[in-house]
Protein backbone atom coordinates (compact mmCIF):
# COMPACT_ATOMS: atom_id res chain seq x y z
CA UNK A 1 0.00 0.00 0.00
CA UNK A 2 2.84 2.40 0.78
CA UNK A 3 4.48 1.73 -2.58
CA UNK A 4 1.24 1.79 -4.59
CA UNK A 5 -0.06 5.07 -3.19
CA UNK A 6 3.02 7.17 -2.32
CA UNK A 7 1.23 10.53 -2.58
CA UNK A 8 -1.10 9.48 0.26
CA UNK A 9 1.86 8.55 2.43
CA UNK A 10 4.25 11.32 1.27
CA UNK A 11 4.27 13.24 4.56
CA UNK A 12 5.60 10.15 6.34
CA UNK A 13 8.75 10.01 4.22
CA UNK A 14 10.14 13.34 5.45
CA UNK A 15 13.38 12.49 7.34
CA UNK A 16 12.44 14.81 10.23
CA UNK A 17 9.06 13.15 10.69
CA UNK A 18 10.70 9.70 10.49
CA UNK A 19 12.86 10.41 13.55
CA UNK A 20 9.90 11.74 15.47
CA UNK A 21 7.67 8.92 14.24
CA UNK A 22 10.23 6.32 15.27
CA UNK A 23 10.55 7.91 18.71
CA UNK A 24 6.83 8.16 19.34
CA UNK A 25 6.18 4.63 18.04
CA UNK A 26 9.02 3.21 20.15
CA UNK A 27 7.83 4.93 23.32
CA UNK A 28 4.27 3.70 22.74
CA UNK A 29 5.51 0.18 22.07
CA UNK A 30 7.68 0.20 25.20
CA UNK A 31 4.77 1.39 27.34
CA UNK A 32 2.57 -1.35 25.90
CA UNK A 33 5.22 -3.97 26.75
CA UNK A 34 5.62 -2.56 30.28
CA UNK A 35 1.84 -2.76 30.67
CA UNK A 36 1.78 -6.42 29.61
CA UNK A 37 4.41 -7.25 32.24
CA UNK A 38 2.53 -5.64 35.12
CA UNK A 39 -1.10 -6.05 34.07
CA UNK A 40 -1.15 -9.55 32.59
CA UNK A 41 0.04 -11.85 35.33
CA UNK A 42 -2.49 -14.64 34.83
CA UNK A 43 -0.88 -17.65 33.14
CA UNK A 44 -4.05 -18.96 31.47
CA UNK A 45 -3.15 -18.63 27.81
CA UNK A 46 -5.45 -18.48 24.81
CA UNK A 47 -4.82 -21.22 22.28
CA UNK A 48 -7.39 -20.33 19.63
CA UNK A 49 -8.13 -17.16 17.71
CA UNK A 50 -11.52 -15.55 18.26
CA UNK A 51 -13.57 -13.61 15.73
CA UNK A 52 -12.08 -10.32 16.94
CA UNK A 53 -8.58 -11.73 16.35
CA UNK A 54 -9.48 -12.66 12.77
CA UNK A 55 -10.47 -9.04 12.19
CA UNK A 56 -7.77 -7.31 14.25
CA UNK A 57 -4.70 -9.25 13.09
CA UNK A 58 -5.02 -8.48 9.34
CA UNK A 59 -5.74 -4.83 10.19
CA UNK A 60 -2.69 -4.67 12.48
CA UNK A 61 -0.61 -6.40 9.80
CA UNK A 62 -1.66 -3.88 7.12
CA UNK A 63 -1.02 -0.83 9.33
CA UNK A 64 2.14 -2.41 10.76
CA UNK A 65 3.41 -3.15 7.26
CA UNK A 66 3.10 0.55 6.43
CA UNK A 67 4.89 1.49 9.63
CA UNK A 68 7.60 -1.05 8.80
CA UNK A 69 8.05 0.56 5.37
CA UNK A 70 8.66 3.93 7.02
CA UNK A 71 10.51 3.04 10.21
CA UNK A 72 11.95 -0.46 9.64
CA UNK A 73 10.04 -1.64 12.70
CA UNK A 74 6.35 -2.09 13.17
CA UNK A 75 4.44 -5.14 12.03
CA UNK A 76 6.14 -7.74 14.22
CA UNK A 77 6.17 -5.54 17.28
CA UNK A 78 2.50 -4.62 16.95
CA UNK A 79 1.44 -8.23 16.40
CA UNK A 80 3.54 -9.45 19.34
CA UNK A 81 2.08 -6.86 21.72
CA UNK A 82 -1.45 -7.57 20.47
CA UNK A 83 -1.08 -11.33 20.97
CA UNK A 84 0.43 -10.84 24.43
CA UNK A 85 -2.40 -8.48 25.43
CA UNK A 86 -4.89 -11.06 24.12
CA UNK A 87 -3.23 -13.55 26.52
CA UNK A 88 -1.48 -15.80 24.03
CA UNK A 89 1.73 -17.49 25.15
CA UNK A 90 4.65 -15.01 25.02
CA UNK A 91 6.87 -17.46 23.12
CA UNK A 92 4.10 -18.01 20.55
CA UNK A 93 3.52 -14.26 20.23
CA UNK A 94 7.20 -13.48 19.68
CA UNK A 95 7.71 -16.39 17.26
CA UNK A 96 4.68 -15.26 15.24
CA UNK A 97 5.98 -11.71 15.19
CA UNK A 98 9.44 -12.76 14.03
CA UNK A 99 8.01 -14.90 11.23
CA UNK A 100 5.66 -12.11 10.13
CA UNK A 101 8.49 -9.56 10.20
CA UNK A 102 10.70 -11.85 8.12
CA UNK A 103 7.96 -12.37 5.54
CA UNK A 104 7.36 -8.61 5.40
CA UNK A 105 11.05 -7.92 4.81
CA UNK A 106 11.29 -10.65 2.17
CA UNK A 107 8.26 -9.18 0.41
CA UNK A 108 9.96 -5.78 0.42
CA UNK A 109 13.16 -7.31 -0.93
CA UNK A 110 11.29 -8.88 -3.85
CA UNK A 111 9.63 -5.53 -4.62
CA UNK A 112 12.89 -3.61 -4.48
CA UNK A 113 14.90 -6.14 -6.49
CA UNK A 114 12.43 -6.42 -9.37
CA UNK A 115 10.59 -3.09 -9.40
CA UNK A 116 12.74 -0.29 -8.00
CA UNK A 117 16.24 -1.84 -8.09
CA UNK A 118 16.85 0.39 -5.04
CA UNK A 119 18.89 -1.90 -2.82
CA UNK A 120 22.00 -0.64 -1.09
CA UNK A 121 23.95 -3.88 -0.82
CA UNK A 122 26.49 -2.82 1.84
CA UNK A 123 23.60 -2.14 4.23
CA UNK A 124 21.95 -5.46 3.32
CA UNK A 125 25.15 -7.38 3.99
CA UNK A 126 25.86 -5.52 7.23
CA UNK A 127 22.28 -5.86 8.53
CA UNK A 128 22.08 -9.51 7.45
CA UNK A 129 25.29 -10.39 9.25
CA UNK A 130 24.10 -8.45 12.31
CA UNK A 131 20.79 -10.32 12.31
CA UNK A 132 22.56 -13.68 12.16
CA UNK A 133 25.01 -12.83 14.96
CA UNK A 134 22.24 -11.21 17.01
CA UNK A 135 20.01 -14.24 16.59
CA UNK A 136 22.75 -16.59 17.75
CA UNK A 137 23.65 -14.39 20.74
CA UNK A 138 20.04 -13.74 21.69
CA UNK A 139 19.28 -17.45 21.70
CA UNK A 140 21.98 -17.93 24.34
CA UNK A 141 21.25 -14.72 26.26
CA UNK A 142 17.55 -15.39 26.85
CA UNK A 143 18.39 -18.59 28.72
CA UNK A 144 19.79 -16.47 31.58
CA UNK A 145 16.70 -14.27 32.09
CA UNK A 146 13.14 -14.94 33.19
CA UNK A 147 10.40 -13.98 30.74
CA UNK A 148 9.43 -11.03 32.93
CA UNK A 149 12.99 -9.67 33.19
CA UNK A 150 13.54 -10.16 29.47
CA UNK A 151 10.40 -8.18 28.65
CA UNK A 152 11.38 -5.43 31.09
CA UNK A 153 14.87 -5.18 29.57
CA UNK A 154 13.47 -5.18 26.03
CA UNK A 155 10.84 -2.54 26.87
CA UNK A 156 13.44 -0.40 28.62
CA UNK A 157 15.79 -0.58 25.65
CA UNK A 158 13.01 0.35 23.22
CA UNK A 159 11.96 3.23 25.50
CA UNK A 160 15.53 4.60 25.59
CA UNK A 161 15.78 4.35 21.78
CA UNK A 162 12.46 6.18 21.46
CA UNK A 163 13.48 9.00 23.80
CA UNK A 164 16.83 9.48 22.03
CA UNK A 165 15.05 9.66 18.65
CA UNK A 166 12.88 12.62 19.62
CA UNK A 167 14.04 16.04 18.39
CA UNK A 168 15.05 17.69 21.65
Amino acid sequence: MVQISPQFFAHFSDPNSLHTGFGVFSIGLALAIFATVFLLRNQDFNTKLSLIDYIALPTIALVGGGITAWLSIGVGELVAVYLIIRRFNVTFAIASAVILSALTVWGGIVFHIFITQAIYWPVVLFAGAGAIVGGILAKQLVLYFSAKNLKLFFAGWIFILGITSLPF
